[in-house]
């Protein structure tokens, strides 16, 4: 299936920060100067996970300095005062048998992946980063031609992602999760190496960071040196007002866009609630329902829009649940030849609010929470999932324990609360953004 391919990417992302187990005991703590410290031992495998997580994303950056966050990212791997980029190359080499970057909406984290030998290491480098970044402009020029390739490559891999792009700046057309995280065009062009630096100034200080450290570790041993390498570093009050949600409204929000593609697409995405700390079982049925509504062999929806009348080629879904804010449970639907948009959205709302727990069978619904028990235990046994699944967690202010009930939460879940679910969010009165890609 062509959305089914393309889609589950993101979908998989999703199901993986909802399915870690992280029930074993966690040490926490803060230091004078802000800085906070995770360490779980995972004596399992010898290896362990570091992550800095940056509690800066692209929902900080200001509308004329769109991407400012995942370019510092780039540049964070450029020169320090004590580390040329060629050292830093051998350095991972050398020490690291994997490390990456990743920007999100909400925060930066770096993770390395080394032997517990080399923890004190990595520690290091990473303080070498944090007060010691140098800013050549030939290093800046570099990661922006990097970058806009990046930007290219993601447009081209798929006509998918640019209309998706839009769809978010019409789903949040005031809040903070209005632009991409890569940033538009134009403004990547136009960012500065004092814009950069400034960034780097004012959100990089360990009052804004998370240092986590999960793997095979002594607890009293990592936090110590954490504390002898950081604990002196002055921190900066942080005092940015952030616009997370949009501003109310009634009705839908709708993007009709001519596209180069040989097929339409139709992209109808229902609002759903954002979570607390209270909302681990509604996560799990949301995303127990892109399963049950939209599996391309038995998915409710797929069924009926493909197989029973003929109405869809294509049905995927994408649960985007964890944010700041009200994120979205979309469709992606591509229509059969000379079936109009409106066909399709009745149709889906017809079978939303006419769903029952007859059309749930007891194996069915076992198939899907064996599927996303499958999940669960799979990463459950990455420990650099872990670091990631903690990171993504404290920056959106929620407990890093959240996952510890998984199993007893998902094994009590019922096919009226999954069909209550389905009645409470996908529905006529529900806000949804929506946007149709034709052929050009």
């Amino acid at each position: 299936m062509l959305l089914y391919n393309v889609f589950k990417i993101s979908l998989l992302s999703c199901i993986c920060l909802s399915s870690v187990a992280l029930s074993d005991k966690i040490t926490h703590k803060t230091l004078d100067n802000g800085l906070n410290i995770l360490v779980k031992e995972d004596h399992r495998y010898p290896v362990a996970s570091i992550t800095f997580s940056y509690h800066v994303g692209s929902i900080h950056e200001p509308a004329f300095q769109t991407g400012v966050s995942h370019f510092l990212e780039h540049v964070m791997y450029g020169r320090t005062n004590n580390l040329s980029h060629s050292n830093i190359e051998d350095y991972y080499n050398q020490h690291s048998g994997h490390y990456s970057a990743t920007t999100s909406h909400e925060s930066t984290s770096y993770t390395t992946m080394v032997l517990p030998s080399e923890v004190s290491s990595v520690l290091q480098f990473e303080k070498d980063r944090l007060t010691g970044l140098q800013f050549l402009p030939e290093n800046i020029e570099k990661e922006r031609s990097a970058i806009l390739q990046e930007k290219n490559q993601r447009l081209t891999a798929t006509p998918w992602f640019e209309p998706k792009e839009l769809l978010n700046t019409h789903a949040f057309p005031t809040g903070a999760y209005h632009h991409p995280v890569i940033g538009w065009q134009a403004d990547i062009e136009s960012i500065s190496y004092l814009d950069i630096k400034d960034w780097y100034e004012k959100w990089y200080t360990p009052n804004n960071l998370t240092v986590i450290i999960v793997g095979d570790v002594s607890t009293d041993k990592v936090i110590n040196n954490v504390e002898l390498l950081f604990e002196e570093i002055p921190s900066h009050p942080l005092k940015e007002k952030i616009v997370l949600e949009n501003k109310k409204r009634e009705g839908d929000v709708r993007i009709d866009i001519k596209r180069p593609v040989n097929n339409p697409l139709y992209i109808i995405s229902f609002q759903i609630p954002k979570p607390d700390n209270k909302s681990l079982e509604i996560e799990i049925i949301l995303t127990l329902l892109t399963d049950l509504l939209a599996n391309p062999q038995q998915g409710i929806v797929s069924q009926e829009l493909i197989t029973n009348n003929h109405l869809a080629v294509d049905v995927d879904s994408e649960l985007d649940y964890l944010k700041k804010t009200n994120g979205y449970f979309s469709f992606y639907i591509i229509p059969n030849k000379n079936i109009h948009f409106y066909s399709i959205k009745n149709k889906l709302l017809s079978m939303m609010s006419n769903i029952s727990e007859a059309d749930i069978s007891d194996q069915r619904l076992q198939e899907i929470k064996q599927r996303y028990l499958a999940q669960h235990v799979f990463f459950q046994d990455s420990i650099a999932y872990q670091t990631r699944i903690y990171s993504k967690l404290i920056s959106l202010d929620l407990n890093y324990n959240r996952y510890d009930a998984v199993k007893e939460v998902l094994d009590h879940i019922t096919k009226k609360q999954i069909t209550d679910a389905v009645k409470a969010y996908f529905n006529e009165d529900s806000p949804k953004a929506i946007l149709t890609v034709k052929p050009l």
